[in-house]
């Protein structure tokens, strides 16, 4: 767990300052706050998970090693294909949890505190409500008891994924090539702007957490040629809502403002084959000023 926080941090730093230096969408006078906000969400989100899910790993692992139970236990493995195994198979149930995520309403409830961000850097990788993240984890206990998974699996996976997300929230600029290559096996920043815009279509794509194999598999990876085009938040929720610590963890709490693709202000379904035009003109309204830069 300790290896994990020093590596996101690492990861934070390394990204943040390499945002500073140069962006593909140019940042406003507001991040600091915006970085600072986020950052204080996941330690608050890091702090409620430290209170339960270490302990809770080793009991449920513990217990299925003891009763040989587990569906990876049902064949014997030998141990390198049973590490692959278990590493890809936590990778797609992450892909699950994100799709019913944004499908089921009472977790989208949560979920939205994670994409009415209208600045999306690698801060983002740490802004979620820690509902979300303890749904999340009570999740990943699950899948480690059906599986019959070790704790090393998990901390292994979280070694690999916590950096590795920090980094595809990245506001950073890739080579067009090298981002295309990389995105065959991971997610890219390119690839993950895109799930975070607010056109249903887009937002609805992308889910992959780690291996964007899932998306291709299932027919959810999805590419926008035009980064400029990606309108970033989530229309509906103010600035009160999605700029102030409180309005983060309030969120929940609150009517659903906005559905993915459902843009209350236009009064239409931005899935229908003419809102896409209607909702990318113009600019962005963004307290953050955050544009695309042309640097990408």
């Amino acid at each position: 767990m300790h290896l994990s926080a020093l590596a996101a941090a690492a990861a934070l730093a390394v990204l943040w300052l390499a945002e500073g230096l140069y962006p593909v969408f140019a940042h406003g006078r507001c991040r600091r706050a915006h970085g600072m906000r986020n950052v204080v969400l996941g330690l608050i989100n890091g702090g409620a998970r430290a209170l339960f899910f270490p302990a809770a790993l080793v009991m449920v692992a513990t217990t299925t090693m003891r009763f040989d139970a587990g569906l990876l236990r049902m064949v014997p493995l030998p141990p390198r294909v049973e590490w692959v195994m278990g590493i890809v198979l936590l990778d797609l149930a992450g892909y699950a949890w994100h799709v019913a995520s944004h499908q089921w309403p009472l977790l989208w409830r949560f979920h939205a505190v994670h994409h009415h961000d209208d600045a999306v850097d690698s801060t983002t990788a740490f802004r979620f409500h820690f509902g979300d993240v303890m749904f999340g984890s009570f999740v990943t206990l699950a899948v480690v008891g059906v599986l019959g998974l070790r704790v090393e699996h998990v901390l292994f996976y979280e070694l690999l994924l916590i950096p590795l997300s920090i980094f595809h929230h990245g506001n950073i600029r890739l080579p067009g090539r090298v981002d295309r290559v990389l995105s065959w096996l991971i997610v890219t920043p390119r690839m993950h702007w895109v799930h975070h815009s607010r056109w249903i279509a887009e937002t609805n794509s992308n889910y992959s957490p780690l291996f964007s194999l899932w998306d291709r598999v299932f027919g959810t990876f999805r590419l926008c040629g035009d980064p400029a085009g990606i309108r970033f938040r989530l229309e509906g929720y103010a600035d009160a809502d999605r700029a102030t610590l409180l309005g983060c963890l309030a969120t929940p709490l609150l009517p659903i403002k906005s559905e993915p693709g459902r843009d209350p202000r236009l009064g239409m379904d931005a899935n229908a084959p003419h809102a896409r035009s209607v909702e990318r003109r113009g600019a962005c309204p963004s307290q953050c000023e955050y544009s695309y830069t042309g640097r990408e």
